[in-house]
């Protein structure tokens, strides 16, 4: 966007090779701030380990905050990276612009050793349907030291089928975008 107002990549449609990328990084660092950070932070102070209540109640959130808008981003990820694949091959500015970002140093973490690598365009487009998976793996290490297993089951299910409903829309869109290029030529055969 910065570089559009210096008046380059003018020819670059944001939404349609980012989709709503913008609004899940909020959305989920706004989850991060105002829910996660806080309950870890009381836990930490105590030293105790999560109380299975207070993983239920951070969990119970995850579903009504990021169903809608990761439907949104699912319904046009296949477009956006069709269509960021389709700028490098069309505008070598564009090209050079990608080239520069992938060159740029690795990200680290904070409180972190280990290196994000330098990530390509489509990388960087596919990561929201990465990050959904990474609470249920987050889940997973929690339960894993709980005292009350049971208690977080139905918790551990919640997350699972959101996961699975994610996975099933990115299958259904990979599925829809081969059906559309099926020819008639095809059923004739």
């Amino acid at each position: 966007l910065e570089l559009q107002q210096r008046g380059y990549l003018n020819t670059v449609n944001i939404v349609d090779l980012f989709g709503n990328i913008k609004e899940l990084y909020s959305i989920h660092l706004d989850y991060w701030t105002t829910t996660i950070t806080p309950v870890l932070n009381s836990f930490r102070s105590t030293r105790q380990p999560l109380h299975h209540e207070a993983v239920n109640e951070l969990y119970d959130q995850l579903a009504d905050r990021l169903q809608k808008p990761y439907l949104r981003y699912l319904q046009n990820a296949s477009e956006s990276i069709d269509y960021g694949r389709e700028l490098t091959t069309r505008s070598a500015e564009f090209t050079r612009y990608a080239e520069w970002c992938q060159r740029q140093r690795p990200i680290r973490v904070a409180g972190n050793s280990s290196v994000i690598q330098n990530l390509s365009l489509d990388s960087i487009q596919s990561n929201p349907h990465q990050r959904i998976t990474r609470y249920g793996i987050l889940l997973d290490s929690i339960v894993k030291r709980s005292t009350d297993k049971d208690a977080l089951y139905g918790t551990c299910k919640r997350v699972e089928t959101l996961c699975r409903w994610l996975n099933n829309r990115v299958k259904l869109g990979e599925l829809e975008k081969r059906i559309k290029t099926v020819s008639f030529a095809h059923f004739k055969v």
